[in-house]
């Protein structure tokens, strides 16, 4: 067996095809607009982990499969379920600042590289936002560029405008 073994799954939502994969320990990576459970598996080998499709009854992948939905419907604000971080540095002290925008509420790169310590780092945030493997549950959806434009979304621009607009917030980005 080589690499970490990990779980996953493939599962459709009032808003996409959803892609969890989870260790032991926790969530590892999150996939939005994920069609195809082979592609999923084959990229998180080439991550070098060993995937196993998910079976029924791994608690970890359901909660997170509930507490997706339940966002995805409305009815969920903030996430708990376990994560298995595999970040470090600068990336990570970025996603933890992310972690914590409340449901509703954007900032910009800018705004997260000042509480990340770098005011000249955006561009930096952006790339560690844009690697982002938990999106939702570290809603970079709530990071936005300077001027209420969009920036970028691994999910897609539409997806991100939904998201937001799912929170109450409504930018008028014409994507």
């Amino acid at each position: 067996m080589k690499g970490k073994l990990v779980k996953y799954g493939v599962f459709s939502t009032a808003m996409c095809d959803v892609g969890v994969v989870a260790s032991s320990k926790g969530i590892v990576e999150i996939r939005l607009q994920c069609p195809l459970a082979a592609k999923l598996a084959g990229d998180i080998e080439k991550n070098g982990y060993y995937a196993v499709p998910y079976e029924k009854g791994d608690a970890i992948i359901e909660d997170a499969v509930g507490q997706l939905t339940e966002y995805f419907e409305g009815s969920r604000r903030k996430f708990d379920v376990p994560l298995d971080w595999r970040v470090g540095g600068f990336r990570k002290k970025v996603l933890g600042i992310v972690k914590r925008i409340p449901y509703g509420k954007t900032l910009t790169y800018g705004e997260v590289a000042r509480r990340a310590g770098n005011a000249d780092a955006a561009r930096a945030v952006g790339g560690a936002v844009g690697a982002n493997p938990l999106p939702l549950v570290v809603p970079c959806h709530r990071v936005i560029a300077a001027g209420n434009k969009p920036g970028g979304f691994g999910g897609g621009l539409e997806l991100k405008a939904e998201l937001l607009k799912l929170e109450g917030l409504d930018y008028g980005w014409d994507i």
